[in-house]
């Protein structure tokens, strides 16, 4: 068994109106029910096409987030 991690990171976007659905950039795949779980909230789901940082910066325009997979971890005790 192993645990995955996943960590996002808000983006600063002022010109955003508040009622709008926050973007969230995934640009790893993830599991379907990660993209499911994300949409049935009220994010919208925005598949990039990388992880560089020069595509990240591209495709992160108009996102209000950053969802960044991390590598498996053992679920051992002494990780958490």
């Amino acid at each position: 068994m192993c645990l995955c991690v996943l960590c996002v990171f808000v983006v600063k976007n002022d010109t955003e109106e508040s009622l709008m659905a926050y973007t969230v950039l995934i640009p790893q795949l993830i599991a379907e029910e990660g993209k499911t779980y994300l949409r049935e909230r009220g994010y919208e789901v925005k598949m990039g096409s990388g992880h560089t940082v020069e595509i990240m910066k591209e495709e992160v325009k108009g996102c209000s987030a950053i969802l960044i997979r991390t590598a498996p971890l053992p679920a051992e005790p002494t990780l958490y």
